[in-house]
C-alpha cells in the first residue's frame, strides 16, 4: 500500500517531533511506503524550520500566510486543510503518484502504541473490501454542548482513502463559499458535517483496526509533568499556552506554574 502523511494547520513543537518516523517504519515493516506533506501557516517559527532544513524527508512542503480575513477555530484549520489538499493532489499529478490512505493530522500531534499487527489487519482488509469513499474518525462522534458547532469529535487525526480524502477536504470550499449552500459557514465546518454533505462513509478507528495512540504534544507533555490542568490557577496560563510553538517556551511555562503551586 502507498500511504500519505499529510500536516497541516499551524507549526508546533517541530524540533519535538519525531514520532512521524516510527510510524513511517512501523508502515514499510509492513510492505507499505509512506510519503510525507505538510502545509503550514508562514511565521517566524515556521520559517526558523524551513531554514533549518527540518522538512528534509518531505515530498512537499509549504509555508501559506494567513488570509487578511477573521479566521478562528474550525473555519482556519479547514481552509489550511483544503489548500494542503490541493499542494499534496498537484505534485500528486506532476509525479503520477496515487494512494492507499492518506492521513491528515496536526503537526503537533505524536504517534506511540504503533500496532504492525492492526497495520497488517488495515493490508487485509484492504484488499478484501477495497475502500473507497470512507473516513475513521480516532473516537466516538457525540453531539456538542457547544453552540458554535453541531457534533464534536477529535479532528487532529483522520485516516482516510485517498479519494476520502480528496472530497472531504473541499468541505471549506462548499460551505464557506458556495452560495447555494444550505449549511452555515463557521457553524458546520466540524468533521461530521463535512462528511455527512459528501455522503461520505464514516467509522471509528479504535472499532476496526487501532494502527496507533496519539496525543496532542502539550498534553501529553503536561501528563507527564505531572500537571493538573483542572486546577483553577492553571486557567491564568491557558491564553499564554495557546500562542506557544517552541518546546522550550512550552517547558519554561510549565516550570513557572509548578513553582506557583
Amino acid at each position: 500500500m502507498k500511504i500519505a502523511i499529510q500536516f497541516f494547520a499551524q507549526l508546533r513543537y517541530w524540533e519535538k517531533q519525531s514520532s512521524v518516523f516510527d510510524l513511517i517504519e512501523a508502515f514499510e515493516e509492513c510492505g507499505s511506503t509512506v510519503d510525507v506533506y505538510g502545509t503550514f501557516w508562514k511565521d517566524d517559527y515556521s520559517v526558523e524550520m524551513m531554514e533549518q532544513n527540518k522538512f528534509d524527508y518531505f515530498k512537499d512542503v509549504h509555508l501559506i500566510d494567513m488570509p487578511d480575513d477573521y479566521l478562528v477555530d474550525l473555519w482556519r484549520s479547514k481552509y489550511c486543510l483544503l489548500k494542503s489538499r490541493n499542494y499534496r493532489l498537484k505534485y500528486q499529478i506532476k509525479n503520477n503518484i496515487k494512494y492507499d490512505f492518506v492521513i491528515l493530522t496536526r503537526p503537533d500531534v505524536i504517534f506511540f502504541n504503533i500496532s504492525k499487527e492492526n497495520i497488517e489487519n488495515l493490508h487485509r482488509r484492504h484488499r478484501q473490501i477495497n475502500y473507497i469513499y470512507h473516513l475513521w474518525f480516532s473516537n466516538f462522534i457525540h453531539y456538542s454542548l457547544e453552540a458554535r458547532i453541531p457534533y464534536r469529535e477529535e479532528d487532529k487525526f483522520i485516516f482516510a482513502t485517498e479519494d476520502a480524502a480528496n472530497i472531504f477536504s473541499l468541505g471549506f470550499n462548499y460551505i464557506q463559499l458556495s452560495q447555494d449552500s444550505h449549511f452555515i459557514p463557521r457553524y458546520h465546518m466540524d468533521n461530521v458535517s463535512v462528511s455527512k454533505l459528501y455522503n461520505l462513509t464514516t467509522s471509528i478507528m479504535n472499532q476496526t483496526f487501532c494502527i496507533c495512540n496519539w496525543e496532542v504534544f502539550k498534553v501529553k507533555y503536561m501528563k507527564d509533568s505531572n500537571v493538573d490542568t483542572e486546577n483553577q490557577g492553571f486557567a491564568d496560563y491557558r491564553p499564554k499556552l495557546k500562542l506557544i510553538q517552541r518546546f522550550e517556551d512550552l517547558e519554561a511555562l510549565i516550570k513557572k506554574y509548578k513553582e506557583k503551586l
